[in-house]
């Protein structure tokens, strides 16, 4: 390997450190978009493999320490499967590459098609194009073509120039630009800081479950409303006394909703990861999650995971009066889940997570990156995380 792909290799690595869960602020985000640009740069297609994979593998480090403790196992299981989506995004890199360079910035917004869709758009979280809030706020469907636009000519010759030229000034204008959409009156997300989880006892313990919604119960009575908006599975296992419990709180609260993450368990075996709107008339579930993050809760071969909603869930639904796009923990590391809600115009974003089990990159990578679809699109973002 020459110095030059070493280089490519791990200057990709230090984007994906910079762009994803470091403390810098959320507009280092736009530099992702430089990852396709070191691919096209790539001597070979090994090389342009390992550049898509050290830039994956970088973005989501926190995985390993992380599954470890989800599953109350050791770091070897963490850096196995991080391993195994890298190589995935990896051999997308590799697939996509061609030896002319006219070709490769031709083949450039296939590489980055490709990590957006199924199947390798189901690990291809830390999408490059998640930098199109950043760099063009406000601009919509246009801005996403303009980012793979940017992508290609900043690759075109002379990349090193071009980034000087061109990159570093929209992200400098970019950044200025960070007026957020208003969430609508009234609605509020409530952190939380439960540790719990697929890979713990904690989570099937009913006393547990019940200590948690005395706690929410105490959180969300003593706020002002009338929408609350609780983390990813807080609620635990959906069940009528859950929803009897919430709905004697909210009589004494006319008007008020509480939109809060559940477990729905299903008859034939495994549940689904979802939001239920509770009001003083009674609950429903509103949302069902479409992708479950893989191995940690969707396993195709075991009956008691997560089942996957993927296209039978419509990307926006009504919750508390407006049509929201609800994104799911995992969804929001995501680009296909974001655009197929985006499809469907809605009022604005609802993003719950429970990432207690997490370093702080994976809050701050899903954090920003939410930021980043809200300023691109113009639509408000309410966020709610059990950390």
């Amino acid at each position: 390997m020459h110095l030059a792909s070493i280089i490519a290799v791990l200057a990709s690595a230090a984007l994906g450190v910079l762009a994803w869960g470091s403390p810098a602020p959320g507009w280092a985000q736009a530099a992702a978009i430089l990852m396709p640009v070191l691919w096209a740069s790539a001597s070979n297609r090994w090389i342009a493999g390992l550049i898509v994979m050290a830039y994956t593998t970088a973005a989501s480090r926190g995985l390993i320490p992380g599954i470890a403790e989800f599953f109350d196992t050791n770091l070897v299981h963490g850096l196995t499967l991080w391993l195994a989506a890298g190589l995935f995004t990896g051999l997308v890199g590799l697939a996509c590459w061609h030896r002319s360079p006219s070709f490769r910035v031709l083949l450039l917004p296939v590489m980055m098609l490709a990590l957006i869709v199924p199947p390798a758009g189901l690990v291809g979280w830390a999408h490059p194009v998640t930098a199109a809030g950043w760099l063009f706020p406000g601009s919509g469907w246009l801005g996403l073509v303009v980012t793979v636009a940017l992508a290609m000519l900043l690759a075109w010759k002379r990349p090193l120039i071009h980034a000087t030229a061109v990159f570093v000034p929209l992200l400098a204008v970019g950044a200025t630009l960070n007026e957020p959409a208003e969430i609508p009156s009234g609605w509020s997300g409530h952190n939380t800081h439960f540790h719990f989880g697929v890979g713990s006892s904690a989570q099937r313990d009913p006393m547990e479950e019940i200590r948690r919604h005395w706690a929410m119960q105490s959180q969300v009575a003593t706020a002002t409303g009338p929408v609350h908006v609780l983390p990813e599975t807080v609620g635990g296992r959906w069940n009528s006394q859950a929803s009897a419990d919430w709905q004697r709180l909210l009589v004494d609260m006319p008007g008020h909703t509480v939109l809060m993450g559940v477990y729905e368990s299903l008859p034939r075996g495994g549940y689904h990861n979802a939001l239920v709107e509770i009001t003083a008339e009674g609950s429903r579930i509103a949302y069902r999650q479409r992708t479950p993050i893989p191995v940690g809760m969707w396993r195709p071969w075991d009956n008691s995971g997560a089942v996957p909603q993927w296209i039978s869930q419509p990307g926006t639904v009504d919750v508390a009066g407006h049509q929201a796009a609800v994104l799911i923990c995992y969804e929001a590391f995501l680009v296909w889940p974001v655009l197929h809600s985006v499809l469907n115009q809605p009022e604005l974003f609802i993003t719950i997570a429970s990432t207690w089990w997490a370093p702080k990159s994976i809050h701050r990578s899903q954090h920003h990156a939410m930021q980043s679809w809200s300023r691109l699109f113009k639509i408000p973002l309410v966020e709610a995380y059990n950390l």
